[in-house]
């Protein structure tokens, strides 16, 4: 067996360090390669991971400038990959211990599998209060109504003809291609597995104003996917629980005025607003 660590990389200099420093403590019985895709990094990206090339048996920097995204920058990354499996990194998480012995141990039984958050360790309290359980004890569910199970394309890993076959990543998608790869892959006959053992530890943002705009795309993207599998099996959202999610979230406006709390309503507002403007989006698609 042979495996490829794909990272997907824009502007992630004064952060991919330390994933790379987490892969080289990894210990694995099988041949591995490391490819880092470069998506259009304008600041020293590209310098930091040069200083890693002899450091590894094989590491190398492929060009993803065509276009913009994490989606594409994989699909790049797997296009110049050798490995049979491929593992998926994002460049400002770390590898845990025996992280990779994990994924590649899982390998022998599944052929799509995601590995266990942590987000304790490169997080400040508010933001793990803010982002929840997540990927911590087991996949994710869907946002809006119960679905398939997913997973963050940063934990993925999977049999690369698997992923040639269902052509890769989504490019049209600047945020939950993730999500909607899950959800394709299994509806093509592969089952998305949790191993809990093999642990990444993820970073989020701290930021208000980038945090903002991150629920805000997500749940923009969120109706986008609801209404992309509703003749793929998705439930049908319960209108009433519209009016419920409104009157919880007006309930929780004083949490702006909390140090403790801001960071989660901040969250959640980009969440109510992100929706309005998916449905809105949708709604002009179906006009014209």
């Amino acid at each position: 067996m042979k495996v490829s660590i794909v990272i997907p990389c824009y502007n992630s200099g004064d952060k991919i360090h330390e994933l790379l420093d987490s892969l080289l403590k990894q210990e694995c019985k099988h041949s591995w390669e490391v490819i880092v895709a470069d998506n259009r990094s304008t600041d020293d990206s590209l310098d930091v991971v040069k200083k890693y090339i002899h450091k590894f048996d094989s590491l190398k920097i492929v060009s993803a400038n065509r276009k913009r995204g994490a989606a594409y920058a994989r699909n790049i990354g797997v296009e110049n990959s050798s490995g049979e499996y491929i593992l998926f990194c994002d460049s400002d998480d770390v590898a845990g211990k025996d992280w990779l012995k994990e994924m590649t141990n899982a390998f022998v039984q599944h052929d799509f599998i995601a590995c266990r958050w942590e987000i304790e360790k490169l997080n400040s309290s508010s933001v793990v209060k803010t982002r929840g359980e997540g990927q911590t004890h087991g996949l994710m569910d869907f946002a809006i109504v119960k679905y398939l199970p997913h997973a963050s394309g940063g934990t993925l890993g999977i049999k690369k003809s698997i992923h040639n076959r269902i052509g890769g990543f989504d490019e049209s998608y600047l945020y939950l291609q993730d999500t909607d790869y899950c959800w394709r892959v299994q509806l093509n006959g592969t089952k998305l597995n949790f191993v809990p053992d093999a642990i990444m530890h993820m970073r989020n943002r701290e930021n208000l104003w980038q945090t903002y705009l991150q629920s805000v795309h997500w749940s923009t993207d969120d109706v986008r996917l609801y209404k992309k599998y509703l003749d793929k099996g998705m439930p049908l959202y319960p209108k009433k629980q519209s009016c419920v999610t409104l009157y919880r979230y007006t309930r929780k406006i004083p949490d702006l005025f909390s140090d403790k709390r801001r960071q989660s309503f901040i969250w959640k507002t980009g969440m109510i607003f992100g929706s309005l403007k998916g449905s809105l989006m949708q709604l002009m698609f179906i006009i014209h």
